[in-house]
């Protein structure tokens, strides 16, 4: 029923195996159930027709026969279309009800890309975290420049409306800030700036206010 001779049987580099019109497992080898990751026991008649993904099963089987039997040779995808796939080179043949396949590839490098895969996937999983999360950063930053900008536009501002020349009254010392409007020299500082005025007396005026003191308390007593 098998063309396949004993000794393909444990293969893992050679995929062989033997189906029947229905698409139900004949025989298989160990490096045709590697493939499709069956359990190393697989039961005759299990259904394998879904696992040929390209050419598919109901392409094999309805193939023109060459004169040798042969129906393709070439890529071979086996797997599940929404799961994993793996693409060996090989024949399918035909006679009477059977598909035979016979291909190969080399299990070890087929592992270690799929593992080179893997990580890559990882990787680059990560870097889409760390992107994300620098945009996030990014977006904190930019809120605060904006707002630190808008600070200093306005500290700008302030500074504009002290330049120049100011109009001061040269008896009372108060500051022209528009047209007949005059204000205390620290009204208008303290509207401008953030400058918080307390008052005291200096030494000069102290003496003066002192001075003034005496003079009115002498008229006072006489």
């Amino acid at each position: 029923m098998t063309p396949f001779a004993h000794e393909i049987e444990p293969l893992l580099a050679v995929a062989a195996a033997t189906v029947d019109a229905r698409g139900q497992l004949v025989w298989a080898n160990a490096g045709f159930r590697r493939v499709l990751e069956f359990e190393t026991e697989v039961a005759e008649g299990t259904p394998v027709a879904r696992y040929f993904i390209h050419p598919s099963f109901a392409a094999l089987r309805d193939m023109a026969v060459s004169a040798d039997g042969e129906v393709h040779r070439g890529l071979l995808t086996l797997g599940v279309y929404d799961g994993r796939t793996r693409s060996l080179r090989g024949r399918v043949w035909r006679d009477g009800t059977f598909l035979h396949v016979l291909a190969e590839f080399d299990i070890a490098d087929l592992e270690r890309l799929n593992e080179t895969v893997l990580a890559l996937n990882q990787d680059y999983a990560h870097a889409q975290l760390d992107l994300a999360q620098a945009n996030v950063r990014l977006r904190q930053l930019n809120a605060q420049l904006v707002l630190h900008r808008d600070e200093l536009q306005a500290t700008l501002d302030r500074i504009k409306q002290l330049e120049g020349l100011l109009s001061i009254c040269m008896h009372c010392k108060k500051i022209r800030a528009g047209e007949d409007n005059w204000q205390q020299v620290e009204h208008y500082v303290a509207a401008h700036t953030d400058v918080v005025f307390s008052h005291g007396l200096c030494p000069e005026c102290s003496e003066e206010q002192r001075a003034l003191f005496l003079k009115s308390r002498g008229k006072l007593d006489k």
